[in-house]
């Protein structure tokens, strides 16, 4: 999963204050003011967004899917999966920052925020077969949707993540991220392994 490196700014303090760092990166960006999808201006989705959102509710349903891990880290084979996008009735559309808010416009608007869950199953998926998972979409040039699995049952694991992403060019990549827990090497230091599975879906049930 992608990961950003922010510097951390620390403020002064005076004499008569108690003194806390600012914990906040130098930059950031305001929050999003949103609105519900029919209510968006005319014109802030594009078509192309549009077409993204298409490719994202097309996933609604029942599908058979390649699943594929590293030989020596988990199973691969035909897995199932069902996912629930909702209806652009349901979603919501930024429509720019809160200036109100500390932080930038970090040029979000005609982003459009949607939900939806999905559920994996079969053999070669272990522990995460049949568990739910909730999607949290973000859809403009390019999709992306993140999903976690709950591993507090699962010691072996620190954290299981998936990224589906509709590309530009409106194709479909789903991968999903499997943290061991970290381990504290003999010179003090911690590190910590995982690997990577891929999720192609290959036919509707």
């Amino acid at each position: 999963m992608l990961k950003r490196v922010a510097l951390i700014a620390l403020v002064g303090c005076s004499t008569t204050a108690a003194c806390a760092p600012d914990l906040r990166p130098a930059f950031f960006c305001a929050p999003d003011v949103t609105v519900p999808y029919p209510e968006s201006p005319s014109n802030l989705v594009t078509p192309h967004i549009e077409a993204v959102i298409g490719v994202y509710t097309s996933l609604n349903g029942q599908w058979n899917a390649d699943w594929q891990c590293p030989p020596d880290s988990g199973e691969s084979g035909t897995v199932q999966v069902a996912i629930e996008t909702p209806t652009t009735d349901q979603m919501l559309v930024v429509v720019g920052a809160d200036r109100t808010q500390p932080g930038f416009d970090c040029g979000h608007a005609g982003t459009v925020l949607a939900g939806g869950y999905v559920t994996l199953s079969g053999p070669p998926l272990g522990p995460i077969s049949g568990q739910l998972a909730s999607l949290q979409a973000r859809l403009g040039s390019a999709g992306l949707v993140v999903f976690s699995f709950d591993v507090s049952s699962l010691p072996k694991f620190s954290a299981i993540e998936g990224l589906l992403v509709v590309e530009p060019d409106l194709s479909i990549r789903t991968t999903v991220s499997f943290a061991l827990q970290p381990k504290k090497n003999s010179d003090g230091t911690t590190s910590q392994k995982g690997y990577d599975c891929g999720l192609g879906f290959t036919s509707r049930l």
